[in-house]
């Protein structure tokens, strides 16, 4: 499975039951670094941001999705 697809269901999965959130965008650059774009109607917290964030990192290093820093 492309990292983008997995990282995009990861997302969704952890804003499921927030539908003030939507994830924007995600992108996988050349060097790695990995870009979540997740915005919400009156913004997003940074709280949520760490909460995705945790989740998506969590369940990326569990899956060995990444061999590479990201």
């Amino acid at each position: 499975m492309q990292v983008e697809k997995r990282v995009i269901a990861l997302v969704e999965e952890k804003i499921a039951d927030r539908p003030e959130l939507f994830l924007v965008e995600v992108r996988m650059l050349p060097n790695n670094k990995l870009i979540i774009h997740v915005d919400g109607d009156e913004g997003i917290s940074i709280q949520d941001c760490v909460a995705i964030s945790r989740h998506v990192g969590f369940h990326l290093e569990e899956e060995n999705a990444i061999e590479q820093a990201y």
